[in-house]
């Protein structure tokens, strides 16, 4: 487990998670992550589970309500947010974690503080519409700028520009026979 991430979850035990147990007592949390250090493996208790190594993220998404990444320090775009996103799981982050993911209170919630981000994962329990925009939102912005579509048209645009490559547009439906085709065998 990366450094940012021991201190992401020791931060969420410690400073944000009991002020989300006071509002929502019967709230879990699944601290899902590789080789997670002693400090972090002593963190589970009845209503918190350190799963250490998993072969797939995508069982913990589809089954999580919301997903949290306090993260205080680190660099670039954190693939734990776009994943989460990915699968239409609302996030709340902090400044740090939202570098490259979007707008606050549009994409994904960006917390300044522990208050803060207790506020906005409670308010994603109680708040449909909120929750609805912020997961479709998220979703939409990872299609948009990371599906293999999305970074194809980009390396696409990228060659003409330099033209480096010559490069034959295609059509959409073309595009989409070719997709079909790799996909369907």
């Amino acid at each position: 487990m990366h450094e940012p991430n021991v201190d992401a979850a020791m931060y969420l035990v410690k400073d944000i998670f009991p002020l989300i147990l006071q509002v929502v007592p019967d709230v879990t949390l699944k601290l899902v992550g590789d080789s997670p250090p002693e400090c972090v493996r002593q963190l589970s208790s009845d209503c918190i589970e350190v799963t250490g190594f998993v072969q797939s993220t995508a069982p913990y998404l589809e089954q999580s309500a919301v997903s949290v990444a306090p993260l205080r320090y680190g660099a670039g775009i954190k693939g734990k947010i776009g994943e989460a996103m990915a699968h239409g799981v609302p996030v709340v982050t902090t400044p740090i974690g939202a570098e490259g993911y979007g707008v606050n209170m549009q994409n994904l919630l960006i917390a300044k503080d522990n208050e803060q981000f207790a506020e906005y994962v409670v308010r994603l329990f109680n708040d449909n519409d909120l929750y609805e925009r912020i997961r479709k939102n998220g979703w939409q912005l990872v299609y948009d700028e990371y599906s293999e579509h999305a970074v194809r048209e980009k390396i696409i645009s990228l060659l003409e520009r330099t033209r480096l490559c010559p490069v034959k547009r295609i059509s959409a439906l073309s595009r989409m026979k070719i997709y079909l085709k790799s996909k369907l065998g």
